[in-house]
């Protein structure tokens, strides 16, 4: 895929909104949730500082990045949405 010109905007939008949702869930109440939070954003800036040094592997750690933030996020999301319908159940 190739974007031309607006191409390393899109890839910073990108990243951008990874980092925002892991960030959402640093400011959780949960801690579980919070700790994802942290790990997220920290494979957000281990990518970041990877794709500074080296792109010898930038294949497999693309790969490994996308799978990392879609279980993270994904865990995370059903999580939240888990606490949410517990606190809405009637007692």
């Amino acid at each position: 895929l190739q974007l031309g010109l607006l191409g390393p905007f899109v890839l910073a939008f990108l990243f951008y909104s990874v980092a925002r949702e892991f960030w959402k869930l640093i400011k959780s109440s949960d801690k579980e949730l919070q700790t994802l939070g942290i790990a997220g954003i920290t494979i957000v800036s281990g990518l970041l500082a990877s794709g500074m040094i080296e792109d010898l592997f930038a294949r497999q750690i693309g790969w490994l990045f996308w799978s990392l933030v879609g279980m993270t996020l994904g865990y995370a999301t059903n999580k939240h949405r888990h606490m949410l319908s517990a606190n809405t159940q009637p007692r």
